[in-house]
Parts: structure tokens; C-alpha cells; sequence
């Protein structure tokens, strides 16, 4: 088997470093995206690569090994039981299937009755297909997923903006967090990558008025891997992206003096589009009420604070609303700036304190750079900075508020940091085409 895995793993890393190469050589003419392309495949490898040593040899095991085995296990049954594939397959958890109650595998088999870790698992089970159930390999299959997303969203920016190409792919790439967290056998790697593919196909679909079937199929595997793992982030960003295509939308119509007429109206859409999304969202997936953010959050803090050496605290919370709401800047603080270095009290959180001063200074160096007032002008003039920025800090000061773990909060808030990023990226660019040449 050793052997097989071997020449797998010549097959499922060599042919599409060739590949890579060759589609680098011939299909990309910017040299900057030639360099992003090539940078941004190589990190996915190395984070997913990370991820499988740094769970065996430092860990000795987690989340990830377990969801490879109970993709295993899985794959085993079925390879035995044929006629059940399509219920295993198409079934959002095994909790009514009685006939696969008999296998006992521990802790492994409660992956099976919940729907985002069941998820995980079928897709294990199908990577596992592939692979011959080789846990590297199959966390390499995972790091291609996440770069097709990551360089979809790479050229969707730059299709539709004149931001700098190197800056974009930086934002994209190069995340000591999004690169660990977002490349192996992960919920967050299938998230992140469902989050970016429902930013395009949606942005493009209706704010591009791109009707293809590419566009079409981003939507459903977005909608389906955010649904099915984490349903929040589909609370998150969908009133964000109704706002950046509303004023796409907005910004299409050549006349000032229509645009002054409708603008009042595009403000209450946009308005009355994120209210009732979050009321619709919050009926179907019953995850915004107060009491259970209440209820789920005083969980995660009681857990993950309760691991000692990467806790920290945001202060006494009583959990009425004001509690909550004065709380607000404390959790992004912690979500985007902090760790600070001197609470990185292990190596792997070292990475993650670098990360956020490296956040720090950035927000602080462009606030100073564009005086303030132009920078918070140049923000409302750009939906794209709105939109992206928006999602970063609404979902931001959800998993500061509740990760209350360093190391729980690195992996969490992946999905804001790029986009927090990009966000930034987009406030400089309207700076730079709006006022630099005034100052």
C-alpha cells in the first residue's frame, strides 16, 4: 500500500504541478499573475502539508485525522454496501439510519449525526475514493479545492477593478492563517472556498448581469457548502453582496440627475434587502435569535477558556443587549489585532500575533495616510469596501465575541481576514483616483 501511495502521490502532485506550470506558461500574460498563480498553488500545498504534520507529529491527532477516518470508515461500509450509496451520499447526517448503528468507531461515528461534520466526512469519503484513503493526499485533493476558489476570486477582483495585482494576491494568499486553516481536510477550508465561489457567481450573476453557467454552478456549491457546514456565514454575507450588487447597480446609471432622484430609494432597498435577509435567513436556519447566540457564545467562552495558555478575556458580560453591543469594539480588536506579541505564549501563535500586528499597522499606516476624513469618504465611495468590509466586521465581531481561545479564534476568523483586506485595498484604490491628486 506504501508503494501505491507513492505513485499516487507522483500522480496527484506531479500532473498537476505540470499542468500548473504549463497553463502558468501559456494562459497567463500578466507577470504579476504569473507569480500570484505559482505563489498561491505552492502555499496551498504547503498549508495543507503543514496541517497533516503538525496533527501527527505535534497533536497526535484532532478534527481533521477524524474526518479522515470516518471518511474511511465510511468508504469501507459502503464499498460493502453498495445499494446504499445514494442514501449515504445524499443524506444531510446519518442520525434515521439505523443499518450503519452497528459499526462502533468512538467519538469517530458522531461525525456522523451532524450535518456540517457529516458533510466533511462524505466529502473524506470521496477524496479517500480517489486517493486510496491516504491522509496526505487526500488533504493535498482538499488544498487544490481551496486555490481554484482563491484565484477565481484573485481574477474576479482584478476583472472588474484596477487594484494592484500583486497587493490582491497578498490579500488572497498569503495569510499565515487562511494558509494553515484553508488548505487541509477542514470545515473552514470547504467554507472559505464556498464563501469566495458564492462572492463571485453571485457579484457576477447579478451585479454583472453575467448569466453563464459557471456563474450558476459557483452559487449552488457556495449556497451548499456554507448551508450545510457553517449556515451563518450565509447570514453573514448575503445582505453584504445584495449591497454590492444594488449598488453596482447604482453606480451603472450614466445620469447624475437620475442617480440624485433614485438614490434616497437604492438607500431604503438596501436597507429593507438586509433587514428582511436577516429575518428570512434567521426563520430558516434559527442561528440569529438572541438567546441562542447567547446560549452558543456562553459555551464557547466557558470551553474555550477553560484551555489554558491561549485564553483571554473580554471583561465581565452580563448578555443583555447593551452588554453585547458595548462589547462590540473590544471583539474586533481581538478578532483582527490580537494576539499581541507578548500574549504568544506558543510558536504557532507567534505566527498568528505577527499576523495581527501586521493588521494593525496596516489599518493604522492607511487611516494616517489618507488623513482620516478621506479615508472614511473614500469607504462610503466604494461598494466593493463596503460590501466586503461589512461582512469582515459583522463576522468578526461574532467569533471575537465568541471564540475566546487564541487558537479557536485563529482558525474561526479566517474568513474575515482577506476580505478585510481586499476592503482595504479598495478604499486606497478610490482614494487614489479621487483625491490624492487634489492633496
Amino acid at each position: 500500500m506504501i508503494v501505491i501511495h507513492f505513485i499516487l502521490g507522483l500522480l496527484y502532485i506531479g500532473i498537476p504541478l505540470i499542468f500548473v506550470l504549463y497553463y502558468r506558461t501559456y494562459y497567463i500574460e500578466h507577470l504579476e499573475d504569473k507569480y500570484v498563480f505559482f505563489l498561491g498553488f505552492s502555499l496551498k500545498i504547503i498549508g495543507a502539508t503543514s496541517a497533516v504534520l503538525i496533527y501527527h507529529l505535534y497533536y497526535g491527532g484532532g478534527d481533521t485525522t477524524d474526518y479522515f477516518d470516518s471518511g474511511k470508515y465510511l468508504l469501507e461500509y459502503v464499498s460493502e454496501n453498495i445499494g446504499q450509496i445514494p442514501e449515504v451520499l445524499f443524506s444531510s447526517d446519518l442520525k434515521n439510519y439505523q443499518d450503519i448503528a452497528f459499526i462502533q468507531f468512538g467519538k469517530r461515528v458522531n461525525y456522523w449525526y451532524s450535518k456540517p461534520t457529516y458533510t466533511i466526512t462524505k466529502i473524506a469519503l470521496l477524496f479517500n475514493f480517489i486517493t486510496l484513503n491516504s491522509f496526505y493526499l487526500t488533504s493535498i485533493l482538499c488544498s487544490y479545492f481551496s486555490f481554484f476558489s482563491s484565484w477565481k476570486l484573485y481574477r474576479f477582483i482584478l476583472n472588474h477593478t484596477a487594484l494592484n495585482r500583486t497587493h490582491v494576491g497578498y490579500a488572497i494568499f498569503l495569510m499565515p492563517s487562511v494558509i494553515f486553516w484553508g488548505s487541509g481536510l477542514f470545515k473552514d477550508t470547504f467554507t472559505l472556498a464556498g464563501l469566495y465561489l458564492l462572492i463571485i457567481g453571485f457579484v457576477q450573476f447579478f451585479g454583472y448581469n453575467k448569466v453563464k453557467l459557471y456563474n450558476i454552478l459557483y452559487i449552488i456549491i457556495g449556497v451548499y457548502l456554507l448551508y450545510s457546514i457553517r449556515s451563518f456565514f450565509l447570514m453573514a454575507s448575503l445582505p453584504f453582496l445584495i449591497i454590492w450588487v444594488l449598488s453596482i447597480k447604482f453606480y451603472a446609471i450614466p445620469s447624475f440627475t437620475v442617480k440624485f432622484l433614485l438614490r434616497p430609494i437604492f438607500i431604503c432597498l438596501i436597507c429593507l434587502s438586509g433587514f428582511m435577509m436577516l429575518k428570512t435567513i434567521g426563520q430558516t436556519f434559527q442561528e440569529l435569535s438572541f438567546e441562542k447566540l447567547v446560549d452558543k457564545s456562553k459555551g464557547f467562552q466557558s470551553w474555550h477558556a477553560a484551555l489554558q495558555g491561549s485564553a483571554y478575556s473580554l471583561g465581565d458580560i452580563d448578555y443583555t443587549a447593551g452588554a453585547l453591543v458595548s462589547k462590540i469594539p473590544a471583539s474586533l480588536a481581538v478578532t483582527f489585532f490580537r494576539p499581541f506579541l507578548w500574549e504568544a505564549n506558543k510558536p504557532i501563535i507567534l505566527l498568528s500575533a505577527l499576523q495581527s500586528l501586521f493588521f494593525l499597522l496596516t489599518t493604522i499606516y492607511l487611516i494616517l495616510k489618507m488623513r482620516v476624513i478621506y479615508f472614511f469618504i473614500s469607504f462610503f465611495k466604494s461598494p466593493q469596501a463596503i460590501a466586503l468590509m461589512g461582512f469582515s466586521l459583522f463576522y468578526g465581531m461574532v467569533v471575537g465575541f465568541t471564540s475566546y481561545n487564541f487558537g479557536a479564534l485563529d482558525r474561526y476568523k479566517i474568513p474575515s481576514l482577506s476580505t478585510y483586506m481586499l476592503a482595504l485595498l479598495f478604499v486606497l484604490d478610490k482614494y487614489n483616483h479621487t483625491f490624492k491628486a487634489e492633496n
